[in-house]
């Protein structure tokens, strides 16, 4: 065998060994985000699974414009009431913290744990028909509203 020869062989083997490196290292990082994903989802499967909200109460108050709502959170999950959102008849007007609101009659906490009872107080121009709490999982609870 001859010097080109060598040269050849070395240079198919370095590439080789270049291309099994790469595609090694691809494969980890591969399986390390597919683990991420899979933990990503579990956490999400868990908290629809074990969310669940009630709503107790949906009156309009047509002497002073104002919605009350009253619902318990009956799951397993801490709710951030920052994430979770209200519509009215279908529209999203804003989450919890944007109104008036209490957790078992205090507002100093934008949390409500099992069994807790959250009242929010929104000023609402029109007549509602329809009131839906959505948690940041995507569990909603639906209600007809009352009006007085």
């Amino acid at each position: 065998m001859g010097f080109s020869e060598i040269a050849v062989a070395a240079v198919l083997f370095s590439t080789i060994l270049l291309i099994g490196i790469s595609l090694g290292s691809s494969y980890f990082n591969y399986v390390d985000e597919l683990n991420e994903a899979k933990r990503v989802n579990n956490e999400i499967l868990y908290s629809k699974i074990n969310t669940r909200v009630l709503i107790l109460n949906a009156t309009y108050y047509t002497s002073n414009s104002t919605l009350i709502l009253i619902f318990e959170n009956e799951g397993d999950t801490v709710l951030n009431l920052d994430f979770v959102n209200i519509l009215v008849d279908g529209i999203l007007i804003g989450n919890v913290t944007d109104f008036t609101y209490d957790v078992n009659g205090r507002n100093d906490t934008t949390y409500a744990f099992q069994q807790d009872i959250v009242k929010v107080q929104i000023p609402y121009g029109t007549t509602p028909s329809r009131v839906t709490v959505v948690t940041d999982s995507g569990v909603k609870a639906i209600a007809n509203v009352s009006v007085q």
